[in-house]
C-alpha cells in the first residue's frame, strides 16, 4: 500500500468511506432499536473490519499466495469473516 501512488491511495480510501455513512445510520438504528449491540468506538471497528473485508477479498481474487491457499473455498473464508464481525454485533441478553 505504502509504495502505491497516490491515486491508488485515494480510490482505496474512497473504498473505505463509500458505504461508511449507510453503516453507520445502521449501526445507530440497530442499537438504538435495540436489534444489535454497541461496540465501543465506531470507527475503528468500522475501518478494521472494512480493511479485513477489503484485504481478504483482494488477497482470495488473485492466484493461490501461500500453500494453506490450495484447497480453500474462498466463499468460506469471506462468509467466516462477516460471521465473526456479526458476532461481534450481536445482542446478548
Amino acid at each position: 500500500m505504502l509504495g502505491e501512488g497516490k491515486t491508488d491511495r485515494t480510490e482505496y480510501a474512497s473504498g473505505l468511506d463509500m458505504f461508511k455513512a449507510l453503516c453507520f445510520e445502521a449501526y445507530t438504528q440497530g442499537v438504538f432499536d435495540g436489534s444489535i449491540a454497541p461496540v465501543g468506538k465506531w470507527e475503528p471497528f468500522y475501518y478494521a473490519t472494512t480493511h479485513a473485508l477489503l484485504e481478504l477479498c483482494k488477497k482470495l481474487s488473485s492466484a493461490d499466495i501461500v500453500w494453506q491457499d490450495i484447497g480453500t473455498n474462498k466463499e468460506e473464508e469471506i462468509a467466516t469473516l462477516t460471521e465473526i464481525i456479526l458476532y461481534k454485533l450481536k445482542k446478548r441478553s
